[in-house]
């Protein structure tokens, strides 16, 4: 069964720009949620959208070698997540397709139909090491559904490091066990707002999303207040 919604996705490339400022944790001022009851509330935003297809904008911005900023919009895309590991992302405007963006569990592909059509295919575990071939856009298809607050978490998985939850600026922070990533959650609703992913081996960043825009996703034989609620814009940088 397909889930269906709308969707903005925003790719900026910014070359040298510090775009990971350190989080720094503020005093607690009421008590702290255990890191349990976010992680299920988390998940019971998105249960049951074990697949999900949606039209899509997507808008990339980035600045050239001689400092000229650029930018293009595919107004006419499509997005599908199947699961944590197989996505499909056309993107294309104007009736023509210029990209074709997707993965399975163990390689991604990225599909360049524009002026000289190109190929990249590698493996999602050598991309932030260089040892497989690059994109144009420093980014793991299989990263896009957790950058995008569409992964479930694993309700079982405890971080080892203290604390488990913190606070930033009436926010709240965790770090998955085996995520690589960071999110940080609205208290209230427990959607993310910030999704940062960190290289396997260095444990450095190399991409943080900013989500807005809460929609709930059309859910088939369902209620529309049991439809899963995700952000329905992402500013990926």
């Amino acid at each position: 069964m397909i889930r269906r919604t709308s969707v903005v996705l925003l790719v900026m490339a910014c070359a040298g720009c510090q775009v990971f400022p350190p989080i720094n944790v503020g005093s607690p001022q009421r008590a702290m949620p255990s890191y349990g009851e976010l992680v299920a509330r988390y998940n019971r935003n998105i249960a049951r959208l074990d697949r999900m297809w949606s039209r899509a904008t997507v808008e990339v911005r980035w600045v050239e070698n001689n400092g000229k900023k650029r930018s293009e919009q595919g107004n006419e895309s499509q997005l599908m997540v199947v699961g944590r590991d197989r996505l499909a992302l056309s993107v294309g405007k104007l009736g023509k397709t210029a990209f074709w963006i997707g993965c399975d569990s163990m390689r991604y592909w990225w599909i360049d139909t524009l002026d000289d059509p190109i190929a990249y295919v590698g493996w999602h575990d050598k991309l932030y090491r260089g040892e497989s071939q690059p994109l144009p856009v420093d980014i793991r298809p299989l990263d896009l559904p957790m950058l995008m607050g569409l992964t479930p978490l694993d309700p079982d998985a405890v971080p080892q490091k203290q604390p488990h939850v913190a606070r930033y600026q009436g926010l709240y922070i965790i770090e998955p066990p085996g995520a690589n990533a960071r999110l940080t959650l609205d208290p209230r609703t427990a959607l993310p707002v910030r999704v940062e992913i960190f290289d396997r081996t260095t444990g450095k960043p190399v991409i943080a999303s900013r989500l807005s825009q809460p929609e709930r996703v059309e859910l088939h034989g369902a209620a529309p207040g049991a439809w899963p609620l995700i952000m329905s814009r992402a500013e990926l940088t």
